[in-house]
């Protein structure tokens, strides 16, 4: 059984679900199975053994993360799990869900920050955006970068606006997993492979010659 021509998510769910016959409490087991069904687009199925995995450890915030991910675009579910496994790991104050922070300045300070550390000690940076054009979060984020970039003369990758060109074409489907903003293997492919050509024209690597 293949899925968009690749099998390895199916191969992938038959060693899960073996594992999870040889020890049914793995929360990290139940979990990645609950992963595979979201990414196959099979949701009930996704939900069942994701909150499998909640029993089994309530206190693994991934497993929220998951569950709001399955929500599709339920963003008001994906909201409410989210805040209950921030409040169930500890990571949840009255403050986060008050709606007075600046996210936007936030995200901002963060990878400036990241950006200081990085260049700080002599390493080269590249940044690149996440292909997505339909998800606000991620084209804020894109937005950041971008800036940044322009801002520091930093080497920059649009992976976005190429994947964005495919899904004009009808091409979703070969580059994205089924109801999901995750890449399939072929779109991490891409993204790879245009990472790395942008990293060889700025001297970050140097590539073997073709034979």
């Amino acid at each position: 059984m293949k899925v968009n021509g690749n099998a390895a998510p199916v191969d992938a769910l038959a060693a899960c679900l073996k594992a999870a016959e040889l020890d049914p409490d793995n929360s990290g087991v139940l979990s990645k199975i609950g992963s595979i069904y979201m990414n196959l687009g099979r949701r009930d199925e996704a939900m069942k053994w994701l909150k499998r995995s909640l029993k089994a450890d309530p206190d693994n915030f991934r497993t929220y993360l998951l569950i709001a991910n399955t929500m599709g675009e339920d963003r008001q579910e994906a909201e409410r799990w989210m805040k209950a496994g921030a409040a169930r790991t500890g990571g949840a104050t009255p403050a986060l869900f008050s709606g007075e922070l600046d996210i936007p300045a936030w995200v901002r300070l963060d990878i400036n920050e990241a950006a200081d550390l990085i260049t700080g000690r002599g390493i080269n940076l590249m940044l690149q955006n996440y292909p997505s054009s339909d998800n606000t979060e991620l084209l804020f984020v894109s937005g950041v970068l971008h800036d940044l970039a322009a801002a520091r003369s930093l080497p920059y990758v649009e992976q976005a606006a190429e994947f964005s060109r495919l899904i004009s074409m009808g091409r979703r489907a070969e580059y994205f997993a089924p109801r999901d903003t995750h890449c399939s293997a072929r779109g991490y492919r891409l993204m790879a492979q245009r990472l790395a050509d942008e990293m060889e024209k700025n001297n970050f690597i140097k590539r073997p010659p073709t034979r």
